[in-house]
């Protein structure tokens, strides 16, 4: 009536203090932190890299999946490189949990032109989406192999299919966002760009194939929680 001015909400930026998550966020996080665990443990490059994964939302820490020895084994008197991964904001768990594989995601929140839509911080953003995208590539094959013998009932998981989002979720603050990022060409400006709607996850795949079942029924749970709370709250212009 009145013709009030509604502005879209940033996400923080990385000198920001980030939110406590809820409990359904906090979970997410866990599982995905534990997927990069498990990645690194797997990792026989010959390249030596440390990843420093930063959460940002923990409240407890929770231990869901197999432990694994590492098989890496790093030379006296060599140097590792140091990647830093620092979550800024709870919503990238939301988003993260949509995506057919991490780096998928990563090379959105990282590399978006619009500063207000970016989820994380990494000290190399380049580097860091190159050197996942080479272990979840190597280990896509083994974590399908694997999910057979601890998978929920099928019945459970023909329901929470059917009930799961399947379209990648994306920033939602609007294209061109910040000045600076308004005075690139479009055509130059980095885009999402998906092959329609998605059947797999890597979480999912993680969680099933390596997580016990009561961690997998509060996966469960957390997701479709999530999930049904941001389609609920986009009507009313979201949270």
């Amino acid at each position: 009536m009145h013709r009030l001015s509604i502005w879209y909400r940033p996400e923080p930026k990385e000198t920001a203090e980030p939110r406590q998550g809820t409990l359904t966020e906090t979970i997410i996080a866990s599982v995905t932190t534990h997927y990069l665990d498990f990645l690194q443990h797997e990792d026989q490059h010959v390249e030596r890299i440390k990843l420093v994964i930063r959460p940002g939302i923990f409240r407890q820490r929770i231990e869901p999946c197999e432990r694994r020895d590492s098989k890496r084994h790093t030379p006296a008197g060599s140097q590792q490189s140091i990647l830093e991964l620092r979550v800024q904001t709870p919503q990238f768990y939301r988003q993260v949990i949509t995506y057919n594989c991490l780096t998928d995601y990563l090379r959105h929140t990282l590399l978006h032109p619009n500063e207000e839509n970016r989820t994380a911080w990494a000290s190399d953003s380049i580097r860091l989406i190159d050197y996942l995208e080479d272990l979840e590539r190597a280990m896509r094959d083994k974590l399908r192999g694997e999910q057979t013998d601890k998978a929920m009932p099928r019945v459970l998981l023909t329901v929470y299919y059917w009930l799961r989002t399947t379209e990648p979720l994306t920033g939602s603050y609007p294209d061109p966002g910040l000045p600076k990022a308004r005075a690139v060409p479009i055509e130059a400006r980095v885009r999402a760009k998906f092959d329609g709607p998605r059947k797999e996850w890597f979480l999912d795949e993680f969680v099933f194939g390596h997580c016990n079942t009561w961690l997998q029924i509060r996966y469960v749970w957390a997701t479709l929680s999530l999930q049904w709370r941001t389609r609920v709250m986009g009507m009313i212009g979201g949270e």
